[in-house]
């Protein structure tokens, strides 16, 4: 997982340490309104960003050149339909957090990879499957 603490230090380092990056600036959003204030302000002046999530990839998919933004405070359920059995959750919440917070529904996922460690956005961007000939991955 991504060190909150070396980000904040404005280095990237991805869980491999295959992937590195000095000299990035940190992000960490807590509301809607400020991502769409940060990204606004970046795009104005020209800028590039990354979201790390918890810099779980083993290439540099997420590697940052200015900017690094985190979802580490945008984490946990937004919503859950009992009925239609889905549930909404903020995309910085890491996968192994989801289990625990269905279970309190009778809720699970119908698949989940072996490893827990990324973020719901990071795992469903970078194709992140399951096991078993007929599961597909986590955003199907």
């Amino acid at each position: 997982m991504l060190s909150i603490k070396k980000m904040r230090q404005g280095r990237f380092e991805n869980w491999a340490g295959n992937v590195k990056k000095e000299g990035c600036t940190p992000h960490e959003p807590q509301t809607i309104e400020e991502i769409c204030t940060f990204v606004s302000h970046v795009y104005e002046k020209g800028g590039m960003i990354r979201s790390v999530g918890a810099a779980h990839s083993f290439s540099p998919v997420a590697k940052p050149e200015q900017h690094l933004v985190s979802l580490h405070h945008m984490r946990g359920l937004l919503d859950v339909d009992a009925v239609t059995q889905q549930a909404t959750f903020w995309g910085g919440t890491y996968l192994h957090e989801v289990g625990p917070i269905l279970a309190r529904y009778n809720l699970a996922l119908e698949n989940m990879g072996d490893i827990a460690e990324q973020t719901i956005a990071g795992a469903i961007s970078t194709g992140t499957h399951g096991t078993g000939l007929k599961l597909t991955s986590l955003s199907n």
